[in-house]
This record gives C-alpha cells, sequence and structure tokens, in this order.
C-alpha cells in the first residue's frame, strides 16, 4: 500500500539551528543506552534483557553472548556493579553491555535501526567505549578495530563468524582506557541500510593487535564496555521530500527560450515521475513518466489559447518508494 504526501511547490523554507531549543536530530538506534530493560541482570551473557538488542548470531555459543549490566542487577550470586566479574565499571546512565575484544572470542551486539538509511545522506555514529578498573590478577590488554557494520538485511552470524560486512567502520589505533571514551565515525550512506552490529571488525587475524598492559595469573582475555550509541543524519535536508522545480510562465514561440513546460531542476533521490497537464476545465492536455520531456503548449498538434494551466506531479524516492509525494500547482501559457 503506497502512501500519499503533498509537497507544497515553489516553497523551499531553511532553519539553521542557533539555539539551545532547536530540536535535535533523531537517534536512529533505539534504546542506545540500554537503559529500557525488561528485567535487572542476574547473570552474565542476559543481553537479551535489553530491548531491541540481539547478539547478531543464529546460534550463539558461550562466547559469543554478550553481557549485560544494570546498576539494579547482579552477576552471579554476589557480584553487583561496578564489579563486573572483568573489571570495576559504571555506566555511563544505569545500564551497558560487556563484550569479549579478543581474536578466538567474538561477541556483537546488533539492532534494527528505527528507520531505514536515505542514500546519499550523510549520518554521524557515535558511541563510548571502556575497559573499566582491573582487579583479582587478571591480565589487561589494549586492542584495535572495534566498530560497527551496516546491512539491509537482520544479521544472522554463524558460530564464529565475524560480523565484518561491509560496510564497516573501526578505529585503527590501540585503545585502552579505563574511563569512558567516545568513538565518532560520519558516512555518506550508499545504500538503504537498517540494521547495524558492534564489535570487533577484523578480516584476518594478522591485521588485528592485542597489546598486554599489565600482566596478570588470569588472562582471560580482552573485554570491553559499550555505551552510549547513537546514529543521526547530520545533513541540512535529512527529511526533505523528493521535489522538482517547474516554471510559472512558459512562452512556446520557437524562439529557443523557454518554448516548452519541463522541469527547471529536480532532487537527485527522485525513483520514478509522472506530470499530468489540465486545463481549467479539468481536460488532460498532456502526460509524461519522463522528467525531462517536456509540454509544447500544444494538443494533438494544435496550440491551445493562452492562459492558466494546471499540472499535477506524483513522485516516489529511491530512499522510500512506498510513499507517493504529490505536487501540485498552475502556471501561465503565454
Amino acid at each position: 500500500m503506497k502512501v500519499m504526501i503533498r509537497v507544497l511547490p515553489f516553497l523551499v523554507i531553511y532553519f539553521t539551528c542557533k539555539f539551545t531549543f532547536c530540536q535535535e536530530a533523531e537517534n536512529l538506534i533505539q534504546n542506545g543506552n540500554f537503559e529500557t530493560y525488561s528485567a535487572c541482570n542476574d547473570d552474565i551473557s542476559q543481553y537479551y534483557l535489553a530491548e531491541g538488542w540481539s547478539a547478531g548470531t543464529q546460534t550463539p555459543t558461550p562466547y559469543q553472548t554478550p553481557d549485560f549490566y544494570t546498576l539494579c542487577g547482579h552477576v552471579g550470586t554476589a557480584t553487583y556493579l561496578p564489579n563486573t566479574g572483568y573489571g570495576y565499571e559504571y555506566p555511563i546512565g544505569t545500564a551497558c553491555m560487556g563484550m569479549y575484544c579478543t581474536v578466538f572470542k567474538y561477541e556483537y551486539i546488533d539492532t534494527k535501526l528505527i528507520t531505514k538509511l536515505k542514500i546519499g545522506k550523510k549520518y554521524r555514529v557515535t558511541y563510548s567505549l571502556s575497559q573499566g578498573e582491573g582487579y583479582n590478577n587478571k591480565a589487561r590488554y589494549s586492542f584495535n578495530h572495534y566498530g560497527f557494520s551496516l546491512s539491509t538485511k537482520p544479521f544472522a552470524l554463524i558460530h564464529d563468524e565475524v560480523c565484518n560486512k561491509q560496510p564497516y567502520f573501526r578505529q585503527e589505533e590501540q585503545f585502552y582506557n579505563e574511563d569512558w571514551q567516545e568513538f565518532t565515525h560520519e558516512f555518506i550512506a550508499d545504500s538503504n541500510y537498517q540494521y547495524i552490529c558492534f564489535g570487533m571488525m577484523i578480516e584476518n587475524t594478522s591485521d588485528y593487535q592485542m597489546e598486554l598492559i599489565t600482566l596478570g595469573a588470569d588472562n582471560y582475555g580482552c573485554f570491553a564496555y559499550l555505551d552510549n550509541i547513537s546514529l543521526v543524519c547530520v545533513d541540512d535536508d535529512c527529511d526533505a521530500s523528493p521535489s522538482v522545480q517547474l516554471p510559472n510562465v512558459f512562452t512556446p514561440n520557437n524562439d529557443g527560450v523557454n518554448d516548452e513546460f519541463v522541469a527547471i531542476s529536480a532532487s537527485m533521490d527522485i525513483e520514478s515521475y509522472r506530470i499530468e497537464i489540465y486545463n481549467r476545465w479539468g481536460n488532460v492536455l498532456f502526460t509524461s513518466d519522463d522528467i525531462l520531456e517536456g509540454w509544447n503548449g500544444s494538443v494533438n498538434d494544435t496550440e491551445v489559447a493562452g492562459g492558466v494551466y494546471f499540472y499535477r506531479i506524483v513522485l516516489t524516492s529511491k530512499n522510500n518508494p512506498d510513499v507517493e509525494y504529490l505536487q501540485h500547482g498552475f502556471f501561465h501559457l503565454e
């Protein structure tokens, strides 16, 4: 079922947000701070308690089950935040996710975006990582290549498969921080991505580096905490509808100037186009599905009289082909 949306012709209004009361761009990641959950955690591997998130795998193994931590929960029988079993850490808000980040223990967390990304629009992904403070004689490591991957379909990784589907974005430098550190990546969407996966983006084990920071008897590997995730569109016209600019007047006198009623310009994301031109009695004089084809002011090779005529255009966009946008107006034939 298609949805019809009206687009006002000729009027384009630009707003610049310079004041604190301006509305911020919508975060397309639902529950990016993990603070909406079905219950407080009472053990490890309970990623599924965080609303909207999954482990990215078809059949998670013990090493493919991220750990969900809340201030109201505990790990095992007596371990409460900030003691997670891997280190001491407080979430930025009231909850966070923890994952292995070693080459032999892949853990991922993924979610469906609130809306599909729009082709050609610029987006910014922001997230925070920490490794917390070490304790109990556990070895500590730095690591690289943590990031995220995008997909048009749900992630369904097989056992031990790496979530490095293209496109992916990752931090190349070694990371070690016992406090929360924010990472930002910007990109232009080349497809209508609707799923995002966070974790180790490793093409092969040779390009991954995990460096020992503190020697410990308990060498459990590398573990990191993830929190405060956002994905927003940063273009000025993120919500702009597809539109066509048309002249108000045209003069079909064969002087080579303005001889046809045809689109002057159009937005880049138009998927389909259809125009209909009417006289004042509602009779259809011209139709076309080609945005480059114009009307020369004739019907059956007979010139019509000068005056006011009306047009109706139906557009769809590449980003949302199921939604039809209606643009209509009038013009003068002289």
